[in-house]
């Protein structure tokens, strides 16, 4: 056969080449066909998983609204159970595996967290050796019971929430006062170099979260049920505690006097200056005790906590200057810096006590920021290197290990975050009943 003969007989190439190209193609289509029952099968599951962890904590917000006499976490782990079985026994080539239901109640909080492993049944896979494929999810939802609350509001105020809460803004402050932060010390308020940043139109971190608050207070406003629901507490710390209002205040269920004393207290501190997370939560384990909700006189209590989580023992005293913070509570891993400086992560054995209590703790990590702006001296530049090395990570960790879960900590940087954390907050706070 010449070569010209050859080239013209195809035929024979055609039908190899379809013959080897074939199973793929049906492989191909059979596969896209079972991916669309395996999504479809899916979405079904999670649906159904939904379906059983709201109906799981509506049950038992029922009950506990209603003061019946019932095992609420077992109620849940019952009804999770039916109502999931059912949804789930009509769909199609679905086997339902491992199901794990974890029921929680703390007081008026009733919380699910369901987790699921299934599989689904080929359609035309199985054709070529694929019987079934594994799917498994998760859905978690939370009632809270329509009940009196009180949020505490803890405010860092310590020098390092000076640091302007942008790029732009730390350029306002150094331009202001010839640094970046932590040095809006002065000897009385109205001549500190913070007053000069806020007078020179800065805008420090300690002022977004003052005025995020202030707006959360007003989502709350709206969102309360009933006369006298909510009340708050005010408090800011730096190296110790101070209360701005007790719950016990009767003004602390008057939205606009909360939001007055958020905006003439919640200020920088220009004296102590040093940061001491655990002994203010400490402070106020000792009189917090969270109660049933029920009436206005047993509120379910919830603590907010604003920092960036950094302790430093060092205090300042006009006129005497740095010295160490007699009260500092040091635990490892620690660095010092100098005679008056300290730095560590917080720790977390007063929180024990509030959650013992019934109180709910949540964090709003401000991530302690390295200014970009000053000449930092070679003690600085060792400071910030250990806090960047060593403590960023460990901080949320300490703070989840102190309110209990991870989803009780929210990383807020940005003006943006800080005010979307506060508001999420209080959401949360005032929504009877939803997933997270």
């Amino acid at each position: 056969m010449t070569y010209s003969k050859f080239i013209e007989a195809d035929e024979g190439s055609i039908g190899i080449t379809a013959g080897l190209t074939l199973p793929l193609l049906l492989l191909l289509v059979f596969g896209a066909l079972d991916y669309t029952q395996v999504t479809n099968a899916k979405q079904e599951l999670e649906s159904a998983a939904a379906a059983a962890a709201l109906a799981a904590v509506n049950e038992a917000h029922i009950a506990y609204s209603g003061r019946e006499d019932v095992d609420l976490e077992k109620l849940i782990q019952e009804t999770a159970s039916d109502v999931l079985s059912s949804r789930t026994g009509h769909i199609n080539g679905i086997s339902l595996g491992d199901v794990k239901v974890s029921p929680d109640v703390s007081g008026n909080l009733m919380t699910v967290d369901i987790s699921y492993s299934a599989t689904v049944e080929s359609m035309l896979s199985s054709m070529v050796g694929v019987d079934s494929f594994p799917i498994s999810g998760q859905q978690k939802a939370k009632a809270s019971a329509k009940s009196y609350i009180n949020i505490n509001l803890l405010f860092d105020v310590s020098g390092s929430m000076g640091i302007g809460a942008t790029l732009a803004e730390q350029k306002k402050v150094f331009d202001a006062t010839g640094c970046a932060f932590a040095c809006h010390t002065g000897k009385e308020r109205g001549k500190s170099s913070y007053d000069k940043a806020r007078a020179a139109g800065a805008n420090m971190r300690i002022d977004v979260a003052r005025e995020a608050a202030m707006s959360a207070v007003k989502i709350m406003e709206q969102k309360s049920e009933f006369e006298g629901q909510v009340s708050f507490s005010l408090h800011k710390f730096s190296n110790t505690r101070t209360e701005i209002m007790p719950s016990s205040d009767p003004k602390s269920t008057d939205f606009q006097h909360v939001k007055s004393l958020l905006s003439s207290e919640v200020q920088m501190d220009i004296t102590g200056t040093g940061t001491n997370v655990e002994l203010a939560i400490e402070d106020l384990s000792k009189t917090l005790k969270s109660g049933s909700g029920i009436t206005a006189d047993d509120r379910v209590e919830y603590i907010v906590v604003l920092t960036d989580g950094i302790e430093n023992t060092q205090s300042w005293d006009y006129g005497k200057g740095w010295k160490p913070h007699a009260e500092a509570m040091v635990n490892s891993p620690s660095k010092k810096h100098a005679n008056h400086e300290i730095n560590y992560a917080p720790g977390t054995a007063p929180c024990k006590t509030l959650r013992d209590n019934g109180a709910h703790i949540y964090f709003i990590n401000t991530e302690y920021i390295v200014p970009s702006y000053g000449n930092l001296s070679a003690h600085n530049v060792k400071r910030f290197g250990f806090i960047e090395d060593t403590l960023h990570d460990l901080v949320p960790i300490r703070m989840k290990e102190c309110s209990g879960s991870y989803d009780n900590v929210i990383e807020a940087n940005s003006p943006k975050e800080i005010e979307d954390a506060f508001e999420k907050l209080f959401a949360e706070f005032s929504t009877p009943l939803r997933l997270y």
